[in-house]
């Protein structure tokens, strides 16, 4: 799956709100959707931003069997960190990390 299907099947399941959330412990730093310090309204916003350039794909450093999208869209004049995977088990998209950037 390439970016713009990625890309679309976040947005629209933004949209929908229909998408889990990895469950880290460090959620309120590295996921502000989990966390709720950011809405789903606003992550789809950034996203739709995105181009192509801004999207790597690689396999999950801890299970290859499944591949990671990272975004990195300019919001509101900062850098965002976006990375979700598509869970096949499950059928959802999953947020691991929406935070501003840390140095890219």
């Amino acid at each position: 799956m390439g970016f713009g299907d990625a890309r679309a099947g976040l947005v629209e399941a933004l949209r929908d709100e229909e998408f889990g959330a990895w469950g880290r412990a460090d959620a309120h730093r590295k996921n502000w959707l989990e966390s709720r310090r950011i809405s789903a309204e606003e992550v789809r916003a950034m996203l739709l931003r995105c181009n192509g350039r801004e999207h790597r794909e690689s396999a999950h450093h801890g299970d290859a069997s499944f591949l990671v999208h990272e975004f990195f869209p300019e919001w509101n004049g900062e850098r965002w960190y976006v990375k979700a995977f598509f869970d096949t088990a499950t059928s959802v998209w999953v947020f691991m990390s929406v935070h501003p950037s840390e140095g890219r």
